[in-house]
């Protein structure tokens, strides 16, 4: 009789604790910022579910055709919102917590020297479960397939692929001009590659595409993307439009297939990385250790 009272106390203390542990579940939320673009968003969701693995990280505020983009993307119900003990992070301090040191006051995790930091290749390998396919901040499976076919067709039988992210060097605060931005580029990525190699540029702007064919003739692939421009940044202004974003997530897919990455420091190389933790991040020689925003 006492083994039976004991055993139904138990019970009750179980379901109990099991009640309560339901009801204190942590969460964060990370707030959508239209004006800091659609990778900047993503890579600060990354780092906070990395930051706080005890936490259910929800994200708020993404319109419905950029959530579409990223289908497992673990969006805010009116139900979790009462229930919040961290509201996002700073990249600073994201940075710190997932171990990189503190190089200058910029955003830590885009300042060109975390590609080199010891500590970045474990967290590379920790931030590509999150960008698995079926993962909360892969993209849809549509956008891989597209990239895929592109790929196929673009690509085929290339041995070895020289991956280039083009973006106006204002994009890093560099003031250097755009035509000896993209010739520094092309220069660069023509010593990465072996004989018979080609090169993927991916690139919104129209001029940088040109700039490199003309250095680099039939070896470099432009996907004209959605939205291409002529001259300015490559996308602010247009960077939280649906189009815009799925072309930017197709080119990233793109170029975590190539075998090396030339190009700056950002969130979108960092979703790229994220991708393929094997691929080979060069920061181009004029960009080290400029901030970018």
């Amino acid at each position: 009789m006492l083994a039976v009272f004991l055993l139904a106390l138990l019970a009750v203390v179980v379901a109990i604790a099991v009640s309560t542990s339901r009801a204190r579940v942590l969460r964060a939320h990370v707030t959508c910022r239209p004006g800091n673009g659609l990778f900047s968003n993503l890579v600060e969701c990354i780092q906070t579910t990395l930051c706080y693995p005890q936490h259910e990280v929800l994200c708020v505020g993404w319109p419905a055709a950029l959530a579409a983009l990223v289908p497992q993307l673990p969006l805010a119900t009116e139900t979790a919102a009462a229930d919040v003990d961290v509201t996002t992070i700073g990249y600073d301090a994201g940075a710190l917590a997932l171990g990189l040191r503190r190089y200058k006051e910029c955003y830590v995790m885009q300042d060109s020297r975390v590609f080199e930091d010891p500590a970045f290749g474990s967290i590379r390998a920790r931030m590509h479960m999150l960008v698995t396919p079926g993962a909360a901040f892969a993209p849809a499976p549509f956008l891989l397939a597209r990239a895929r076919s592109w790929w196929d067709v673009k690509m085929r039988g290339a041995r070895f692929v020289v991956g280039v992210h083009g973006r106006a060097a204002m994009h890093y605060e560099s003031e250097i001009g755009l035509s000896t931005h993209t010739g520094l580029l092309a220069a660069e990525a023509e010593a990465a590659m072996p004989t018979g190699a080609h090169v993927l540029f991916a690139s919104c702007n129209r001029t940088m595409a040109e700039t490199m064919a003309r250095r680099l003739g039939t070896r470099v692939v432009w996907r004209q993307p959605e939205g291409a421009v002529t001259e300015g940044n490559t996308d602010w202004g247009t960077r939280l439009s649906a189009d815009s974003a799925a072309g930017a997530l197709v080119d990233a897919i793109l170029l975590s297939m190539c075998d090396v990455v030339i190009c700056g420091a950002s969130n979108v190389v960092l979703y790229v990385a994220a991708l393929n933790p094997t691929a080979r991040i060069q920061i181009a020689r004029h960009l080290r250790d400029v901030r970018t925003g």
